[in-house]
Parts: structure tokens; sequence; C-alpha cells
């Protein structure tokens, strides 16, 4: 029962670090057609990513990996539909794109923090390396994503966002792991 579960994780964590990865490089490739001042565009993004880095391990302690999972995700998703109804606004553009920088940026870190707190310390290496390998072979497609006609590039990156949203809720994160299913053997 429990190997199902790890399983299910890992599919689960496996779209988690692709959206992810998709959408960081996506945003990062789209910069130069979003309207508005680049450098406002690269301040924007740049703060976005770093606060969201920064806010994960706050935000974490109070709600459950599936609640920040989807927080992040819809979030990115509700932002990416705004960017797309917005696409004109000069002003608007750099505050939805620091918004969506913030959500994708913190997914990320819960991604990597995932692996940690779901898997055992004997599997979480290679669960950790599939999720990455299997992330970076999907982040060759980016570049391609991007250049993609204008709301179409973000429209790919919002579904693929509003899939880890729904996708995040079949994640079991629960605090028994086998570890600890492990110990209780061994004392006996």
């Amino acid at each position: 029962m429990k190997y199902k579960t790890l399983r299910v994780n890992l599919i689960v964590l496996v779209l988690c670090w692709c959206t992810c990865s998709i959408g960081y490089y996506v945003l990062a490739y789209v910069l130069k057609y979003l309207n508005g001042s680049i450098f406002s565009l690269g301040y924007a993004s740049a703060a976005g990513e770093v606060f969201g880095k920064l806010s994960t391990i706050p935000i974490l302690k109070y709600l459950s990996l599936r609640r920040v999972f989807l927080l992040s995700f819809g979030m990115s998703t509700i932002s990416l539909a705004l960017m797309i109804l917005c696409a004109d606004s000069d002003l608007l553009t750099p505050v939805l794109l620091l918004v969506n920088r913030f959500f994708f940026s913190q997914a990320y870190v819960l991604s990597y923090l995932s692996i940690v707190l779901l898997y055992p310390t004997v599997l979480a290496a290679s669960a950790g390396g599939i999720c990455v390998m299997v992330s970076k072979c999907v982040t060759i497609i980016a570049p391609m994503i991007a250049e993609v006609r204008s709301p179409l590039n973000l429209l790919i990156v919002l579904c693929v966002s509003l899939a880890a949203a729904i996708g995040s809720q079949f994640l079991n994160d629960e605090n028994e792991s086998i570890d600890s299913e492990q110990e209780d053997r061994s004392q006996k």
C-alpha cells in the first residue's frame, strides 16, 4: 500500500516539476514580447522570483503541501489568464508578471522540498533524480512554446498550470513514511 502511495506521489511530483520548469522558462523567454518596458518587466520578474522563493517556508508552516501547490498553481493560472486578457496594458503586465513569477518560484521551491518531505531517505535521491530528469527533458520545448504567437503561448502555460493545480490534489502528504514503519519494526 505504501509503495502505491509513493508511485502516485512520484507521478504527481513529475507533473509539478514539469509545470514549474515550463512556466519558469517560458515566462523568461516571453519577456521580450510582453507590453511594457523590458527593464520594468525584468525587475518585476526578478522581484517575483526572490519573494516567491523566500515566502515558501513560512507558508508551508501553516498549510499542507497540497494546499500550497494548489495556491501556487491556482494563482499562477489566474495571473496568466489576466495577462492574456490585459495584454495591451503597459501598467498591469509587470504587476501580473511579478505575481506569476512569485507563485511559479514558490511552486519550484516546494517541488524541491516535497521530495525530502514525502520520500524516505533511501528513495529521496532517486525520486528527485527522476523528477529533475523528466522536467529537464520537457523544458526543451519551452523556447518553442515561447515563440508561438502571442496569446497562445501563455494559454499553453495556463493549461499546464491548471493541470498541475488539479493534479497536485492527488498528492498524499501524510506525515507517515516508510522510514517510520521500518523503525517501528526494528525496535520490536
